[in-house]
């Protein structure tokens, strides 16, 4: 069997969804039997680690809980791992110089009390304002939960001393997890069995619900906020032509904090900029492509990571160097089909070098020529 295999001298032209039985070439000899036109196109696909990022699961609030001055920690209450009700006792600070003040404070009050004359009414005002002041700030050295939540460390010991600023216990809310995502507002595509013409859904807004994988199992996170994309995923703008950065939120009763996320838009496989007539629907309700790699044709399946323009998008899927992607055929190729090269007859006819132009069909068995 020989096949005519016809490098494919430009991109974008045809549907290859309407038909593979379409040659789609240019005026030539009607094909032999046993022989198939190939468009294809090389692909030159790019390393996927520059857009990989570790994204992962975390509380939707979370706190360090700060010493609010020098002191001593006279005791420890939290646990990690405990549980912590709203405004609960954590750490308790011991401070000579807080009781100092206080002690100076009242002494100062007693004085404004003994004066007379006619600012004594508002000495006095002014000293018990002083006072309050003092043992306000002496309150402060129970340090409790600003909210219900789970210790999850505790950064001193009793009898340790600290300055203000020094941390004392990080409490986190875990009953909503949230995850920051890099994400593509241009409008999103179709479904791959969609019917001709049926137009893109909306761009994601906020309040939407989008597909994310936590550690392999797909899940519907809410969008809370789009936020400009930042430096960290700037590698992204070459995939998509709108990126954003999401906060999506998910449910802490099924999910745990600091799972691992994996979004769409982020590739894990090699990346290929393709036409997008080479796209095809997959029987998992997917997309595929197909290549010719090293004179064999192999489905391909691949994920849309966004369009260039009107007719090329950036896939992502198991590409390798030398591939070729088929953009239209003459006939079916299932996967596996091996190609073996035949004579173009689009090229000048030269009787010398006739018998190395077509592979010998006894030998070949059931291959295509190519």
């Amino acid at each position: 069997m020989g096949v005519t295999a016809l490098p494919d001298p430009a991109s974008g032209q045809g549907d290859r969804r309407s038909s593979r039985n379409d040659a789609r070439t240019t005026s030539r000899e009607p094909e032999k039997d046993g022989e198939v036109v190939i468009r294809r196109q090389a692909v030159f696909p790019r390393d996927p680690r520059p857009y990989q990022f570790g994204l992962h699961l975390e509380p939707s609030k979370k706190v360090t809980l700060v010493a609010p001055g020098l002191g001593t920690v006279a005791s420890v209450i939290a646990e990690p791992g405990k549980e912590a009700n709203s405004a609960a006792e954590l750490v308790t600070l011991d401070s000579e110089e807080q009781d100092l003040e206080v002690a100076r404070a009242e002494a100062l009050l007693d004085v404004a009390r003994a004066a007379e004359g006619p600012g004594a009414a508002a000495s006095v005002r002014a000293a018990q304002a002083a006072l309050d002041l003092v043992k306000l700030r002496a309150s402060r050295r129970s340090v409790r939960a600003p909210f219900a939540g789970t210790v999850y460390e505790v950064h001193v010991v009793s009898g340790q001393p600290v300055r203000p600023g020094d941390p004392l216990v990080t409490l986190a809310d875990a009953s909503e997890l949230v995850a920051m995502i890099p994400i593509d507002r241009s409008p999103a595509e179709p479904a791959p069995d969609a019917a001709p013409g049926t137009p893109p859904p909306p761009a994601p807004k906020v309040g939407d619900t989008t597909t994310i994988s936590v550690e392999g199992s797909d899940a519907e996170a809410t969008i809370t906020a789009l936020l400009p994309l930042g430096e960290r995923f700037e590698p992204v703008r070459d995939l998509v032509a709108s990126p954003a950065l999401a906060r999506v939120t998910l449910p802490g009763d099924r999910f745990r904090d600091g799972q691992t996320v994996y979004v769409p838009i982020l590739p894990r496989d090699p990346v290929a900029e393709v036409p997008t007539e080479a796209l095809l629907p997959a029987a998992d309700g997917g997309r595929l492509v197909q290549v010719v790699r090293e004179n064999v044709v192999r489905d391909l399946s691949v994920r849309l990571l966004g369009r260039v323009g009107e007719g090329r998008a950036f896939l992502s899927g198991p590409f390798a160097k030398g591939d070729e992607v088929i953009l239209s055929s003459s006939r079916d190729l299932p996967d596996g089909t091996v190609l073996a090269a035949a004579a173009n007859p689009l090229l000048p006819s030269d009787p010398e070098e006739s018998s190395t132009g077509r592979p010998s069909t006894g030998a070949g068995g059931g291959r295509i020529g190519f």
